[in-house]
């Protein structure tokens, strides 16, 4: 067929005006139908309507702007919307109406992933599909399962970061009263974590303090511990009263007021404070086992069944038995026991009995009462050798003898002439002296 020349071409943009299209195969001049092509499969010019499906093969580009900014194509394996300037804007300008996100549902159909909801202004994940973070396949991740809404980290740590200044991290939750409010808060600008309402930890869960867990609060369902088991001291500072109270009735069993005394208490009646000179106690004072002298252990008072020691330099002085006996120096066996160190006494039914002599210390030297034989007695002074005083078993007495002869002999009188003598002398009136083989009295 030889080549036909049209000299000008006339547009039409339906496909009912059209009788034929023409063209060249590059051997010969053809001409075909518009019907045989089907309906619309060709492009309008000058800006007309596209009636039919246009196809683009693999990696053919549709190209959008003056520079082909825009550009949308297949590669063969993959799709591309590819910009190239200025933002890549999908809008839906339907009222109402959203843009939803859709792919494979891992069983050969496809689902809803994710949609931006028009009607309600939010990005909505629907029941259990995951927003997953991270490039080793889903490090971390949110998503609701329709009743629970999780967040979780497959790998590494979780942070929570606030960067605005003097800002806080708070958390909320139902208030129980259909609303919500705050339970705690990072606060950026007093740098604390504040918390609004009570922190509950359930039996052995411990609140730690210190780098080494020094420090431990807890409850064990029975007891309630408050224990230090690091370095340091337990410490408990008050800036008025420092008070262990009872948690029925707030009644105090301790009380310390700073910088004065300490208060003990039982059911709520005054027992026992402290003074700035030592201690006061309202009533009676139980001791388990001794009292004993600070820094002098072998000096104390000790307690057994019915019985009180004083001991001194670890040798018991005083003992006070279960019958009421008192030893001095010794076990009592009787009221009461002295033991001198050369001899006992033993006071016995009200009645004095004794071993070898019994020393009772006065301002200068000793005054003793002793026994050398039986039934006999002296009283001496600066030492046992200086009888002054003698009573014999067969009833005579002595005074400056040891040896009285008679019923009553006096040795060692001053002898003066008259009663003007002994008063010159020094005596006064009701004192003794003799004249001779006479007794006189002064007067």
């Amino acid at each position: 067929m030889a080549n036909i020349k049209f000299s000008a071409f006339t547009q039409k943009v339906a496909q009912a005006d059209v009788d034929f299209l023409v063209g060249y195969t590059g051997a010969d001049n053809v001409r075909i139908t518009p019907a045989a092509l089907g309906d619309g499969i060709y492009l309008p010019l000058g800006g007309g309507t596209m009636t039919g499906t246009t196809s683009h093969g693999d990696s053919v580009y549709s190209y959008w702007g003056a520079s082909n900014d825009l550009r949308i194509y297949h590669n063969g394996a993959d799709s591309h919307i590819d910009n190239y300037t200025g933002n890549l804007n999908i809008v839906n300008n339907a009222d109402d109406k959203d843009i939803n996100f859709y792919s494979d549902d891992g069983s050969g159909g496809v689902e809803i992933y994710f949609y931006l909801d028009g009607s309600s202004s939010k990005t909505v994940f629907p029941d259990s599909k995951q927003l997953q973070f991270g490039s080793g396949g889903g490090d971390s991740f949110i998503y609701s399962d329709g009743s629970d809404t999780y967040f979780q980290a497959n790998n590494g740590n979780i942070w929570f970061y606030q960067g605005a200044d003097d800002s806080d991290i708070k958390f909320s939750c139902d208030d129980g009263s259909g609303g919500v409010t705050e339970y705690f808060r990072v606060d950026g600008a007093f740098t604390k974590t504040i918390f609004s309402r009570d922190i509950w930890a359930l039996d052995n869960v411990k609140a730690l303090f210190g780098t080494s867990s020094d420090l431990e609060i807890y409850h064990d369902g029975s007891n309630s511990y408050i224990q230090d088991t690091g370095t340091g001291n337990l410490l408990i500072d008050g800036a008025n009263n420092v008070q262990i109270r009872s948690a029925t009735d707030s009644a105090v069993g301790l009380s310390y007021a700073v910088g004065g005394p300490v208060y003990l208490y039982h059911a709520g009646s005054l027992k026992f404070n402290t003074t700035a000179t030592g201690i006061e106690v309202a009533d009676e004072v139980s001791i388990g086992t001794s009292i004993i002298h600070t820094g002098d252990t072998d000096t104390k008072i000790s307690f057994g069944t019915d019985e009180i020691v004083l001991t001194t330099a670890g040798a018991d002085a005083v003992t006070v038995d279960s019958s009421g006996n008192v030893g001095i120096g010794t076990a009592p066996t009787d009221k009461l026991n002295i033991n001198t160190g050369v001899g006992t006494f033993d006071f016995k039914d009200y009645n004095l009995t004794y071993s070898t002599s019994l020393g009772i210390r006065a301002e200068s030297g000793y005054l003793h009462l002793v026994t050398e034989s039986a039934n006999d007695f002296y009283i001496s002074t600066n030492g046992f050798a200086n009888k002054r005083f003698t009573v014999k078993s067969d009833g005579k007495i002595g005074i400056g003898t040891d040896a009285p002869t008679a019923a009553l002999q006096v040795v060692g009188l001053v002898e003066y002439a008259d009663n003007a003598a002994a008063l010159l002398a020094g005596l006064t009136a009701g004192a003794f002296y003799r004249t001779g083989d006479l007794l006189k009295v002064v007067h």
